[in-house]
Protein backbone atom coordinates (compact mmCIF):
# COMPACT_ATOMS: atom_id res chain seq x y z
CA UNK A 1 0.00 0.00 0.00
CA UNK A 2 1.44 3.40 -0.40
CA UNK A 3 2.29 5.26 2.33
CA UNK A 4 -0.60 7.19 3.67
CA UNK A 5 1.05 10.31 2.97
CA UNK A 6 0.00 9.69 -0.60
CA UNK A 7 -3.75 10.18 0.30
CA UNK A 8 -3.55 13.35 1.60
CA UNK A 9 -1.49 13.97 -1.55
CA UNK A 10 -3.93 13.00 -3.92
CA UNK A 11 -6.52 14.62 -1.87
CA UNK A 12 -4.66 18.24 -2.38
CA UNK A 13 -4.87 17.63 -6.00
CA UNK A 14 -7.96 16.44 -6.64
CA UNK A 15 -9.14 19.56 -4.32
CA UNK A 16 -6.93 22.42 -6.10
CA UNK A 17 -7.09 21.35 -9.79
CA UNK A 18 -10.44 19.14 -9.99
CA UNK A 19 -9.16 15.99 -11.76
CA UNK A 20 -12.41 13.89 -10.46
CA UNK A 21 -11.19 10.92 -12.17
CA UNK A 22 -8.77 10.42 -9.41
CA UNK A 23 -10.69 9.21 -5.90
CA UNK A 24 -8.99 10.04 -2.69
CA UNK A 25 -8.01 7.75 -0.02
CA UNK A 26 -5.27 4.54 0.29
CA UNK A 27 -4.33 3.04 -2.85
CA UNK A 28 -3.78 -0.58 -2.80
CA UNK A 29 -0.23 -1.92 -4.89
CA UNK A 30 2.07 -4.43 -5.65
CA UNK A 31 5.60 -4.70 -3.91
CA UNK A 32 7.60 -4.07 -6.50
CA UNK A 33 5.26 -0.82 -7.07
CA UNK A 34 6.11 0.07 -3.19
CA UNK A 35 6.81 3.67 -3.11
CA UNK A 36 9.70 4.15 -0.48
CA UNK A 37 9.39 8.03 0.54
CA UNK A 38 6.98 10.62 -1.95
CA UNK A 39 8.86 13.60 -2.47
CA UNK A 40 6.71 15.54 -5.05
CA UNK A 41 3.81 14.80 -7.07
CA UNK A 42 1.94 16.27 -9.65
CA UNK A 43 -0.84 15.84 -12.11
CA UNK A 44 -0.56 15.98 -15.99
CA UNK A 45 -3.30 17.02 -18.77
CA UNK A 46 -3.89 13.36 -18.82
CA UNK A 47 -5.03 12.85 -15.31
CA UNK A 48 -1.51 11.01 -14.37
CA UNK A 49 -0.35 11.47 -11.22
CA UNK A 50 4.13 12.22 -11.45
CA UNK A 51 5.32 10.64 -7.93
CA UNK A 52 9.13 11.44 -7.22
CA UNK A 53 10.56 8.67 -4.43
CA UNK A 54 13.18 9.79 -2.32
CA UNK A 55 13.75 6.70 -0.85
CA UNK A 56 14.07 4.67 -4.35
CA UNK A 57 15.78 7.87 -5.94
CA UNK A 58 13.20 7.29 -8.90
CA UNK A 59 9.96 8.99 -10.79
CA UNK A 60 7.16 6.96 -11.79
CA UNK A 61 4.03 7.86 -13.80
CA UNK A 62 0.71 5.91 -13.05
CA UNK A 63 -2.79 6.29 -14.53
CA UNK A 64 -6.09 7.52 -13.91
CA UNK A 65 -6.09 3.81 -12.66
CA UNK A 66 -3.58 4.48 -10.43
CA UNK A 67 -1.56 1.78 -12.35
CA UNK A 68 2.15 2.88 -12.79
CA UNK A 69 2.86 2.95 -16.50
CA UNK A 70 6.79 4.30 -16.25
CA UNK A 71 9.17 4.17 -13.61
CA UNK A 72 12.99 4.93 -12.94
CA UNK A 73 12.25 7.35 -15.92
CA UNK A 74 15.34 6.86 -18.63
CA UNK A 75 16.48 7.51 -22.02
CA UNK A 76 15.38 4.51 -23.60
CA UNK A 77 18.51 2.47 -23.41
CA UNK A 78 19.51 3.16 -19.89
CA UNK A 79 18.49 4.25 -16.16
CA UNK A 80 18.65 7.99 -15.22
CA UNK A 81 20.46 8.31 -11.70
CA UNK A 82 18.16 10.29 -9.94
CA UNK A 83 19.77 12.14 -6.28
CA UNK A 84 16.73 12.69 -4.45
CA UNK A 85 14.11 14.05 -6.92
CA UNK A 86 11.72 16.71 -5.59
CA UNK A 87 8.43 18.22 -6.79
CA UNK A 88 7.64 17.66 -10.13
CA UNK A 89 6.54 20.11 -12.94
CA UNK A 90 4.74 19.54 -15.69
CA UNK A 91 5.11 22.26 -18.75
CA UNK A 92 2.83 23.92 -20.76
CA UNK A 93 4.35 21.89 -23.64
CA UNK A 94 3.64 18.60 -21.77
CA UNK A 95 7.18 18.04 -20.84
CA UNK A 96 7.97 16.98 -17.04
CA UNK A 97 10.88 18.76 -14.81
CA UNK A 98 12.08 17.30 -12.08
CA UNK A 99 14.55 19.09 -9.23
CA UNK A 100 17.11 17.19 -7.70
CA UNK A 101 17.71 18.22 -4.76
CA UNK A 102 21.31 17.02 -3.70
CA UNK A 103 22.78 17.49 -7.11
CA UNK A 104 23.06 20.61 -9.29
CA UNK A 105 20.27 19.65 -11.54
CA UNK A 106 17.10 20.38 -12.86
CA UNK A 107 15.72 17.21 -15.17
CA UNK A 108 14.09 17.49 -18.37
CA UNK A 109 11.56 14.43 -19.57
CA UNK A 110 9.35 14.25 -22.29
CA UNK A 111 5.55 13.43 -21.08
CA UNK A 112 6.36 9.53 -21.50
CA UNK A 113 9.01 9.73 -19.22
CA UNK A 114 12.07 9.79 -21.47
CA UNK A 115 14.96 11.60 -20.00
CA UNK A 116 15.97 14.33 -22.89
CA UNK A 117 18.66 16.72 -21.19
CA UNK A 118 19.74 18.39 -17.50
CA UNK A 119 19.66 22.05 -16.51
CA UNK A 120 22.09 24.09 -14.15
CA UNK A 121 25.18 21.74 -14.25
CA UNK A 122 27.40 24.99 -15.66
CA UNK A 123 29.60 27.10 -13.52
CA UNK A 124 27.28 30.52 -13.33
CA UNK A 125 23.79 28.44 -12.81
CA UNK A 126 24.99 25.91 -10.58
CA UNK A 127 22.24 25.42 -8.06
CA UNK A 128 22.59 24.60 -4.06
CA UNK A 129 19.64 22.42 -3.55
CA UNK A 130 16.52 23.13 -5.80
CA UNK A 131 13.42 22.85 -4.13
CA UNK A 132 11.05 23.42 -7.10
CA UNK A 133 10.30 24.71 -10.47
CA UNK A 134 8.00 27.23 -12.11
CA UNK A 135 7.06 28.18 -15.59
CA UNK A 136 6.19 31.96 -16.35
CA UNK A 137 3.86 32.52 -19.14
CA UNK A 138 6.64 33.52 -21.56
CA UNK A 139 8.05 29.99 -21.13
CA UNK A 140 10.95 30.84 -18.40
CA UNK A 141 11.80 28.55 -15.81
CA UNK A 142 11.96 29.85 -12.09
CA UNK A 143 14.06 27.62 -10.17
CA UNK A 144 13.89 27.74 -5.76
CA UNK A 145 17.53 27.64 -5.23
CA UNK A 146 17.03 26.84 -1.26
CA UNK A 147 20.82 27.20 -0.64
CA UNK A 148 21.81 29.88 -3.00
CA UNK A 149 18.82 31.93 -1.17
CA UNK A 150 17.35 32.81 -4.40
CA UNK A 151 15.34 31.86 -7.62
CA UNK A 152 16.92 31.50 -10.39
CA UNK A 153 15.63 32.25 -14.33
CA UNK A 154 16.37 30.00 -17.33
CA UNK A 155 14.58 30.31 -20.53
CA UNK A 156 12.95 27.22 -21.67
CA UNK A 157 15.98 25.74 -23.63
CA UNK A 158 17.95 26.61 -19.95
CA UNK A 159 20.00 29.14 -21.05
CA UNK A 160 21.02 31.12 -17.67
CA UNK A 161 19.46 34.26 -17.23
CA UNK A 162 20.53 35.25 -13.52
CA UNK A 163 19.14 35.45 -10.08
CA UNK A 164 16.35 36.90 -8.49
CA UNK A 165 16.75 38.06 -4.85
CA UNK A 166 19.69 37.66 -1.83
CA UNK A 167 20.11 36.35 1.53
CA UNK A 168 18.53 38.27 4.21
CA UNK A 169 15.47 39.64 6.02
CA UNK A 170 14.61 43.25 3.59
CA UNK A 171 12.30 43.08 1.28
CA UNK A 172 13.01 40.91 -1.80
CA UNK A 173 15.31 39.10 0.11
CA UNK A 174 14.92 35.28 1.63
CA UNK A 175 16.10 32.91 4.01
CA UNK A 176 15.93 29.74 2.85
CA UNK A 177 13.73 29.87 -0.69
CA UNK A 178 11.47 26.06 -0.30
CA UNK A 179 8.93 26.76 -3.39
CA UNK A 180 7.92 28.88 -6.74
CA UNK A 181 4.34 28.91 -8.75
CA UNK A 182 2.79 30.76 -11.00
CA UNK A 183 -0.35 32.81 -9.93
CA UNK A 184 -2.71 33.38 -12.83
CA UNK A 185 -2.22 36.90 -13.26
CA UNK A 186 1.14 35.87 -14.35
CA UNK A 187 3.04 36.93 -11.17
CA UNK A 188 5.46 34.51 -9.20
CA UNK A 189 4.99 33.71 -5.48
CA UNK A 190 8.06 31.84 -3.30
CA UNK A 191 8.09 30.79 0.02
CA UNK A 192 10.29 32.46 2.34
CA UNK A 193 10.83 29.46 4.37
CA UNK A 194 12.71 30.65 7.82
CA UNK A 195 11.41 34.52 7.30
CA UNK A 196 7.76 32.42 6.91
CA UNK A 197 6.37 34.29 4.63
CA UNK A 198 5.88 34.47 0.52
CA UNK A 199 7.03 37.10 -2.06
CA UNK A 200 5.62 37.64 -4.84
CA UNK A 201 7.42 38.92 -7.82
CA UNK A 202 7.04 40.56 -11.29
CA UNK A 203 7.76 38.00 -14.50
CA UNK A 204 10.94 40.48 -14.47
CA UNK A 205 12.07 39.87 -11.31
CA UNK A 206 10.87 42.93 -9.59
CA UNK A 207 10.08 42.43 -6.04
CA UNK A 208 6.06 43.27 -4.94
CA UNK A 209 5.02 42.34 -2.11
CA UNK A 210 5.43 39.76 1.30
CA UNK A 211 2.55 37.88 2.87
CA UNK A 212 3.25 36.78 6.43
CA UNK A 213 2.40 33.21 7.40
CA UNK A 214 3.73 33.36 10.64
CA UNK A 215 0.69 33.06 12.37
CA UNK A 216 -0.56 30.20 10.36
CA UNK A 217 0.47 27.81 13.02
CA UNK A 218 1.07 27.32 16.91
CA UNK A 219 4.89 26.61 15.39
CA UNK A 220 6.51 28.49 12.93
CA UNK A 221 5.34 27.04 9.71
CA UNK A 222 8.23 27.05 7.47
CA UNK A 223 6.43 27.63 4.09
CA UNK A 224 8.05 24.81 1.00
CA UNK A 225 6.41 24.04 -1.64
CA UNK A 226 3.87 25.89 -3.52
CA UNK A 227 0.60 24.72 -5.94
CA UNK A 228 -1.72 27.59 -7.71
CA UNK A 229 -4.95 25.77 -7.51
CA UNK A 230 -7.78 26.35 -10.46
CA UNK A 231 -9.56 29.22 -8.48
CA UNK A 232 -6.24 30.85 -7.63
CA UNK A 233 -6.00 30.13 -4.30
CA UNK A 234 -2.85 28.51 -2.44
CA UNK A 235 -1.86 25.02 -1.02
CA UNK A 236 1.82 25.62 0.84
CA UNK A 237 3.29 22.74 2.67
CA UNK A 238 4.25 23.73 5.93
CA UNK A 239 6.86 20.78 6.86
CA UNK A 240 7.38 22.12 10.48
CA UNK A 241 3.54 21.73 11.23
CA UNK A 242 3.61 18.20 8.90
CA UNK A 243 0.42 20.20 6.94
CA UNK A 244 -0.89 21.47 3.87
CA UNK A 245 -2.58 25.02 4.14
CA UNK A 246 -5.04 26.49 2.06
CA UNK A 247 -4.76 29.93 1.38
CA UNK A 248 -6.46 32.56 -0.44
CA UNK A 249 -4.35 34.44 -3.06
CA UNK A 250 -3.67 37.30 -0.81
CA UNK A 251 -2.69 35.03 2.39
CA UNK A 252 -5.88 34.53 4.12
CA UNK A 253 -5.81 30.67 5.49
CA UNK A 254 -9.30 29.55 3.86
CA UNK A 255 -7.84 25.66 5.14
CA UNK A 256 -5.63 22.55 6.25
CA UNK A 257 -4.82 19.35 5.60
CA UNK A 258 -1.97 17.71 8.38
CA UNK A 259 -0.46 14.81 6.46
CA UNK A 260 0.36 13.40 9.70
CA UNK A 261 -3.07 11.91 10.06
CA UNK A 262 -5.21 12.87 7.23
CA UNK A 263 -6.96 15.22 8.85
CA UNK A 264 -8.88 18.07 7.35
CA UNK A 265 -10.26 21.62 7.51
CA UNK A 266 -11.97 24.00 5.64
Amino acid sequence: MIRRALSAIILLFVSATSFAQITPGPVKITATDRIGRINGVAVDSKGRLIISDAHDNRVSIYNTSLERVATSMGDGTRQVVLHYPGQPLVLSSGKILVPERFAPNVLQFSADGVYEKSFGDDVTGRFNQPMQVAEDQSGNLWVADMNQHQLRILRGDGTYLGPVGSIGKGDGQFRYVGGVATLQNGNLIASDILNNRLSVWTPSGIFISNIDVSALGANAPHPGIIHVANDGSLWVVSGQDRKVVHLSETGNRLGEITYGNLTGTS
